[in-house]
């Protein structure tokens, strides 16, 4: 296993991943970028791929769940 340091805004991505992470990543940029990333993603990924987000979930008017609505 191995990571790519950069900016996943303009770093360019290699081809052929097997696991792409996207973490904490939807929560830190703008909602509009969201489909530019996703798009990115789907490209670089090898047949039978894997695309894994780890962020938060909140609510649309951010009142829960509590402990993430928080943070």
């Amino acid at each position: 296993m191995s990571s790519i340091e950069g900016d996943a805004l303009t770093a360019g991505w290699l081809e052929g991943q097997n696991a792409i992470l996207i973490s904490y990543r939807f929560s830190g940029v703008p909602g509009a970028i969201h489909a530019d990333l996703l798009s990115r993603a789907d490209v670089q990924l090898a047949t039978g791929g894997h695309f894994l987000v780890h962020g938060f979930m909140v609510h649309t008017d951010r009142s829960g769940p509590w402990a993430v609505a928080l943070w």
